[in-house]
């Protein structure tokens, strides 16, 4: 039986594993606003509920059952990257094992492997065992788990131990990424590249970044299109899955991002591929842009960008530093260089070059300052119409993003009373068992209904006939509120790229 990282038993060994475990393999994970002190005695679990500090607002709990298999941060090696570890050993060297370190967990770190993949001693289900979140955390799964090691707060022998077990596995991925950057090959295509992405895994506001930017070019007369992995879908091929004026598209065949955009944005073509130059060709060649915006693009160096836009969570940062598995970055701080522009996500009207300097991100790089706000909410199967409010009363807040808590964070901000907040992984594919249990969260809590994201309304209703009609399910619209100055900056960088382009190829 391979080693279990921290204390406790062996995977599998704890009395709760067998019909426990099976409620666990959806990615459930879920948290009550309490109307009680601190630590007051669950009524259902009969055990003193653990707050969570880093959900925003006191009173967040973990589900009845906060107590997983062994002692709290314990949990086997994922059996895959034990896998590659292994290969490198074999391979005597890290480079082949790197390449399939980064595979497992770029370009998002999702938790366990599709299946019910396991070690002995026990099956490790999809969405980990923990069914209460860790502190500063309130998603589900095998990612909470390993998040609980990346960002501030996060102590104790446990997870010590699991980041020192993580680390050989970080040095394989940056022998991954020195592989991959040194065989890059900058393709072209005929029409102005912008690439929008990240350092670190989810919850950077890209996504509404990308639709802003988008917006930005729209209004002064400029064609854009979009190019998207679109994470999610089904196969990999390059396709069009959104045309000026078209229907939007079926998440399942276009992934979640993309056919949030198309309905935010039904102006707007856009392409999927795992093969972005393939895909940006497919592009211009069938739309003929004025430019290009590539979706999570700050990675996929194969396809020649003008201008590189870095978004950075100002509210997250870099957690511990470290690459994954042992940190959320996906490559190293330097790396930042490449950009062209930096954009602070949550800025919340702090100079950007004070932001820079404290997420230590090289010196020189033009930066901007936003924030996503709340924009009013849309009620789902009525359209794009927008409403100021949901209604009185109190609301369970559902989410499957890789920042809940910005999430919850968003709902108190836009003057909801939370009822509760229930987290699944990021890009979780909803079922009508999920939705049954969110159902009995909702009545439990006496909510007057559900408010969720976009991206997930988006998924929800690409599923005929799962949404109810009662109780109403409203999703929360988020725009983005630039710092004095930075939409102008951010347009005129836009622009410099797009003229530059055209007296190149004139």
């Amino acid at each position: 039986m391979p080693p279990v990282v921290g204390k406790g038993r062996a995977a599998g060994a704890h009395r709760r594993s067998g019909p426990w475990r099976a409620r666990r393999r959806r990615g459930w994970t879920d948290r009550e606003e309490s109307s009680n002190h601190r630590g007051r005695e669950s009524g259902r679990a009969g055990r003193r509920a653990r707050t969570l500090p880093g959900c925003g607002e006191p009173g967040f709990r973990p589900g009845p059952h906060g107590r997983g298999a062994g002692d709290p941060g314990g949990g086997a090696l994922r059996a895959d990257l034990a896998g590659a570890l292994g290969a490198a050993r074999r391979a005597g060297g890290g480079a082949v094992a790197g390449a399939r370190v980064q595979s497992l967990l770029q370009p998002r770190l999702r938790g366990l492997p599709a299946g019910n993949a396991g070690v002995s001693g026990g099956a490790v289900p999809r969405a980990g065992r923990r069914r209460g979140a860790a502190p500063g955390s309130c998603g589900g799964g095998g990612l909470v788990r390993i998040e609980r090691l990346w960002y501030p707060g996060q102590k104790g022998g446990a997870a010590r131990a699991l980041s020192l077990a993580l680390a050989p596995l970080s040095l394989l991925y940056r022998a991954g990424l020195r592989l991959r950057g040194g065989v890059r090959s900058d393709a072209s295509v005929r029409c102005p590249v912008i690439s929008v992405g990240n350092l670190t895994v989810g919850g950077n506001g890209k996504t509404p970044l990308v639709l802003e930017l988008c917006r930005l070019a729209l209004a002064r007369s400029l064609r854009p299109a979009v190019v998207s992995r679109g994470y999610g879908r089904r196969g990999s091929e390059v396709r069009v899955v959104h045309r000026p004026g078209g229907p939007a598209p079926d998440w399942r065949e276009a992934g979640d991002e993309p056919a949030f955009l198309a309905r935010r944005c039904p102006e707007l073509p856009i392409v999927v591929g795992r093969d972005r130059v393939a895909a940006a060709r497919r592009a211009w060649d069938e739309f003929s842009p004025d430019v290009i915006v590539c979706d999570d693009g700050f990675q996929h160096r194969a396809l020649g960008r003008d201008l590189d836009i870095l978004a950075w969570n100002a509210r997250r940062g870099a957690g511990n530093g470290r690459l994954l598995p042992a940190g959320p970055l996906r490559e190293p701080l330097s790396a930042a260089q490449r950009a062209g522009l930096i954009v602070f996500v949550h800025a919340a009207g702090r100079d950007a070059e004070e932001l820079r300097k404290n997420a230590g991100l090289p010196a020189g790089i033009p930066a901007v300052g936003c924030d996503l706000v709340p924009d009013g909410f849309v009620a789902a199967g009525a359209g794009d119409r927008l409403l100021a409010n949901p209604g009185p009363g109190r609301w369970l807040g559902v989410c499957g993003i890789a920042d809940p808590d910005g999430f919850g964070a968003s709902l108190r901000q836009a003057g909801v009373e939370v009822a509760g907040l229930v987290a699944f992984r990021d890009h979780h594919p909803f079922s009508a068992r999920d939705l049954a249990r969110i159902e009995r969260r909702r009545a439990d809590t006496g909510a007057a209904g559900v408010i969720t994201t976009e991206k997930d309304l988006a998924r929800l209703e690409g599923r005929r006939g799962m949404l109810p009609p009662a109780p109403p399910w409203f999703a929360l619209r988020l725009a983005v509120r630039w710092s004095a100055g930075a939409e102008r900056e951010v347009f005129r960088r836009i622009l410099e790229r797009v003229e530059a382009r055209r007296l190149r190829t004139q």
